[in-house]
């Protein structure tokens, strides 16, 4: 992902890091991103630590993720052989997501000093419910299971300054 990015934005600095030491100065940035990592962690407070540690007084993070109803139900970040007959039975290679209850979120937020701005919970789109490998065979049974729960969770903090 990091060659593809370079290659398509030369001009932007990409760095490789983990979620809880991140390759950046503090509060050296106006604005953090994470999108779908913060699930892959173990322990939110000391991810949260590290976003409000490299972010300026008044900046912003934003933080996506699969929604903890979804990690419940067994959403896992999957890769599908797109030529695979899903009738047919196939593997799916996948990376597990923790499940971190919204209360984990909001806690390890808080301690880390941010301010909770906006908490949105979009639902699953008709794309995410066709990605479901059991959509090819049981389609209106995927359709009444996950239509209409949350399928992210999209947080919006700042870092008061």
């Amino acid at each position: 992902m990091l060659e593809v990015a370079r290659e398509t934005y030369p001009e932007v600095d990409f760095r490789e890091g983990h979620l809880e030491a991140l390759p950046v100065d503090d509060a050296s940035c106006d604005v953090v991103t994470s999108a779908l990592a913060v699930c892959h962690a173990p322990d939110l407070d000391v991810v949260f630590e590290e976003f409000a540690r490299v972010l300026r007084p008044g900046g912003t993070l934003v933080v996506s993720d699969p929604h903890p109803s979804t990690v419940t139900l067994g959403g896992v970040a999957g890769f599908r052989d797109p030529d695979a007959d899903p009738t047919e039975g196939f593997t799916m290679p996948f990376v597990p997501n923790l499940h971190h209850p919204m209360h984990t979120y909001v806690n390890a937020a808080v301690a880390a000093g941010l301010e909770i701005v906006e908490c949105r919970e979009p639902t699953f789109p008709d794309s995410g419910l066709e990605a479901n490998p059991a959509y090819a065979v049981l389609p209106d049974a995927v359709r009444q299971a996950f239509g209409g729960l949350p399928f992210v969770v999209v947080w919006r903090m700042r870092k008061p300054g």
